[in-house]
């Protein structure tokens, strides 16, 4: 990279933001990595991250607007700017939509929505005074293309990169980029790991049973994902680390609105 950039990265504690952070580092760059439960369940990844050159680690929920406020305020009082914003934490879920409960709807527009509104308008400021900056958020192709048992998780990703697109139009005036990730589906995003969490009522049979037709659509997937994943053929995430690497090295002006894998 042309020179250090000051990286503030949401959701460090697994998948892409994990990846990202350590590839930031590795390029030269002072990176921020946020995640939650730094001394509980993530305790052993905060102080792995932590052993590495050029990463700190922050105690970061962005659900929590008190934890955001002073985590970028602590940024901006020991650097004195934030160069790069990742809005990578998020919260996924897979279900019919009539078993999904308010609960978990509101858990993924939590996350997904308002927690990149609100840590991205803290870090607006910061960047417009200093008339420079990149924001990348990272959604997910079901942001656009929408399919069966993801209602919820589609709505709240077409949510953010509206958002995303919006900044766009506007902070580019200010020399601020406002760019969108879609991936696919990657082995390390744990998504359906995290769908576990759920509540009984996803595994409702008698309901589920007049669902036949998207119910074995799913179990066909599930089952090409994971036939993928033995046999060494699907998509490597480290993909996603990369091209967030080659964004940033983008001059501003040039870099694409969305960048699709």
């Amino acid at each position: 990279m042309n020179k250090q950039q000051v990286v503030l990265i949401t959701g460090t504690s697994n998948g892409f933001g994990y990846l990202t952070a350590r590839e930031l580092a590795a390029k030269g760059n002072k990176v921020y990595a946020g995640m939650r439960n730094t001394k509980e369940s993530n305790k052993d990844r905060c102080e792995e991250l932590s052993a590495i050159e050029n990463i700190t680690v922050c105690d970061l929920d962005v659900t929590n607007v008190i934890s955001l406020d002073s985590t970028v305020d602590k940024i901006v009082a020991k650097e004195g700017h934030i160069d790069v914003l990742i809005n990578n934490a998020g919260s996924a879920g897979i279900g019919l939509s009539e078993l999904h409960t308010n609960g978990e709807m509101e858990r993924m527009f939590e996350v997904n929505v308002f927690g990149v509104y609100n840590l991205t308008n803290k870090v607006i400021p910061v960047m417009r005074n200093q008339k420079s900056g990149l924001i990348i958020n990272v959604s997910s192709i079901l942001g656009r293309l929408y399919f069966p048992a993801w209602s919820t998780y589609s709505a709240s990703k077409a949510a953010l990169e509206a958002m995303a697109e919006c900044w766009r139009y506007e902070l580019n005036g200010v020399g601020i980029d406002s760019v969108i990730i879609e991936p696919g589906l990657y082995p390390t995003t744990n998504i359906f790991n995290r769908t576990k969490e759920f509540s009984p009522a996803v595994t409702n049979d008698a309901i589920m049973s007049q669902y036949s037709m998207v119910i074995g659509m799913l179990q066909d997937f599930e089952a090409n994902r994971l036939m993928q994943i033995e046999q060494g053929i699907a998509p490597n995430p480290v993909e996603i680390a990369n091209t967030i690497v080659d964004l940033i090295n983008t001059p501003f002006g040039q870099r694409p609105l969305r960048t699709v894998l």
